[in-house]
């Protein structure tokens, strides 16, 4: 038996990623794998059944993505009308 190579088994690699905001003093965005899938082929219908094995094991898991934080806005100074420049 002859031994096959990886480009004669899968013709694709399907990845989803995840942002990641780093921290002082970088303050860069990551892109972090999530999820692999070698697909044997580059057909729609392999993408799709890939993306429903990904959602059978979030819902098996239980996997609940994370709230982004809000940022606080800053409040604004209020404008002083022309009018109230002018003192009498």
């Amino acid at each position: 038996m002859v031994p096959l190579k990886p480009h004669q088994i899968f013709a694709q690699i399907f990845t989803i990623e995840g942002l990641r905001k780093r921290t002082e003093p970088h303050k860069e965005v990551l892109a972090i794998p999530l999820v692999y899938a070698l697909l044997s082929g580059k057909k729609t219908e392999l993408y799709r059944q890939a993306l429903e094995v990904v959602k059978e094991a979030v819902d098996r898991y239980c996997v609940t993505p994370l709230r982004r934080r809000r940022r606080r806005r800053r409040r604004r100074r209020p404008r002083i009308m022309e009018q109230e420049l002018f003192i009498n």
